[in-house]
């Protein structure tokens, strides 16, 4: 009876060894499925020394941004071979920062291309057509950045 139960605590040892193990492999996958890179928190940012008209500023912004991304340290499946802005409206503009709509599309250098994901139409050569995104700009004296984007707005 005392080498049954023996046995039972080996065997219930070994299966908590192993269910532990498979916790900290799941949590490792899961760390790395949700790591952001630092390429992928590039926040542009300008200086301006004389009044500047807040479409503009944006317009800047967002150029730089999408150049980020064609520098050949971002990873292929997340670098530009080009872009287009179509079109920038500005949707909110409060104490809190300023809002903008942008209609853009993107050529990837991958046909795997990051930027395939959420919205757009895919066509040939890899170009991603009619992306659209909300951006938000922080003003702290003559400086700008580009702190938010997302499809959905902000609140």
């Amino acid at each position: 009876m005392l080498n049954r139960l023996f046995i039972m605590l080996i065997v219930l040892s070994m299966t908590l060894t192993g269910c532990m193990q498979n916790v900290d492999e799941n949590a490792n996958e899961q760390f790395h499925e949700t790591q952001k890179y630092e390429w992928q928190g590039y926040q542009p940012t300008i200086t301006i020394e004389a009044d500047i008209n807040p479409g503009n500023v944006a317009s800047i912004l967002i150029e730089k941004y999408l150049q980020h991304y064609m520098d050949n340290s971002i990873p292929e499946s997340d670098r530009l071979e080009d872009y287009i802005i179509n079109k920038i409206d500005m949707v909110e503009e409060s104490d809190r920062g300023l809002v903008f709509s942008v209609s853009f599309s993107v050529q990837g250098v991958s046909e795997q291309s990051s930027w395939r994901a959420g919205n757009g139409t895919i066509k040939e050569n890899g170009w991603i057509e009619d992306k659209f995104m909300f951006v938000k700009v922080i003003q702290d004296g003559n400086s700008f950045t580009m702190t938010e984007w997302n499809t959905g707005g902000f609140k």
